[in-house]
């Protein structure tokens, strides 16, 4: 699997648990971030429509992109969350790269 360097990449911003956060199509190299930042792959629905439907640390089957943000989206304990319609949406903001959406 080729995994890319974050600070390398473009990404669009997309609001997900209410929170704003970078996304990206590709696998990100996990070591390649900030210190204090969280890192997940999303995975899409098994009829192939491409509906995000389920965030963790690593997906195996069915993935879609890459979730990059300041804050935990997952609780400790846990190893998926589920995401739903409402939970998800694009900002319209694109071509962000991750050193300047450090400083905003």
């Amino acid at each position: 699997m080729v995994r890319y360097d974050a600070r390398k990449e473009t990404y669009e911003e997309i609001e997900i648990f209410d929170t704003r956060a970078l996304f990206s199509a590709g696998r990100i190299q996990k070591d390649s971030l900030p210190e204090g930042f969280y890192c997940y792959e999303v995975r899409h629905d098994d009829e192939c429509i491409r509906i995000p439907c389920e965030l963790s640390s690593h997906i195996l089957v069915n993935f879609w992109r890459t979730v990059i943000s300041r804050v935990p989206l997952i609780k400790e304990k846990e190893c998926r969350r589920y995401i739903e319609d409402e939970d998800w949406g694009y900002t319209g903001n694109a071509e962000i790269q991750l050193e300047s959406w450090i400083e905003a």
